[in-house]
């Protein structure tokens, strides 16, 4: 990789999951983490391969080399996502009580968010650009949610949804806010999300919310 790609420092030089620099890894790696950092700040539908390959001071058949299409790009990345958050969800069990288990996913997105923040862009781009992606990142992400509340439901631990289908969406937007809507939260509630208590203050809110109902009868 050029010294190009390694002013790229801010934006994919981060440690991964399981602790592999960005040097470390192979260089098809490598470009699929620059078109992470590029697709998070620029969106999919703006980075073209010629923005990938220029971020990584190669030419754009070096990297149709490794990916034969912008497609295999893009699916590449969003595997490599899915792979990042299941492997912070795996801190949650459906044996879990509820509550213990609603903490730990909250605190597995919150390190999620401070550790690998490219990764959070990306999702809250995805999600409001629409598309094939966004479809299938969303489809993705929901039906792991639902298999891991269906788990805690036949374990006695939770309660099945009225409407499964909508139930579980809606579910995995209030579990999943400080990924999807953290800016916001911090523009307009004034939370710091790399601040542990500020992050424990969401944390408690959405517990209270999940675990209380909202009315009365």
């Amino acid at each position: 990789m050029t010294a190009s790609a390694k002013r790229q420092e801010g934006a994919v030089r981060r440690p991964r999951l399981d602790g592999v620099e960005f040097d470390d890894l192979s260089t098809g790696a490598q470009l699929r983490e620059i078109a992470l950092g590029l697709f998070a700040d620029h969106g999919i539908q703006a980075t073209s391969i010629r923005m990938v390959a220029a971020a990584a001071g190669v030419s754009p058949g070096a990297i149709l080399h490794y990916y034969p299409s912008k497609k295999a790009l893009e699916s590449a990345v969003r595997e490599e996502v899915l792979r990042r958050v299941f492997h912070r969800a795996q801190a949650v069990s459906p044996s879990d009580a509820p509550l213990e288990a609603l903490a730990n996913r909250f605190r597995a997105y919150a390190e999620v968010v401070q550790s690998q923040p490219a990764l959070a862009r990306y999702m809250r781009r995805v999600f409001i650009e629409g598309g094939e992606e966004s479809v299938e990142l969303f489809r993705t992400l929901v039906e792991a949610l639902g298999a891991e509340h269906s788990a805690r439901v036949a374990a006695g631990r939770a309660r099945e949804f009225e409407d499964p289908e909508v139930g579980i969406a809606l579910y995995f937007h209030l579990v999943s806010a400080q990924v999807l809507i953290g800016p916001l939260l911090e523009a307009v509630v004034g939370l710091n999300l790399e601040d542990p208590e500020d992050v424990a203050r969401l944390n408690r809110a959405l517990m209270d919310l999940l675990s209380r109902a909202l009315f009365s009868q």
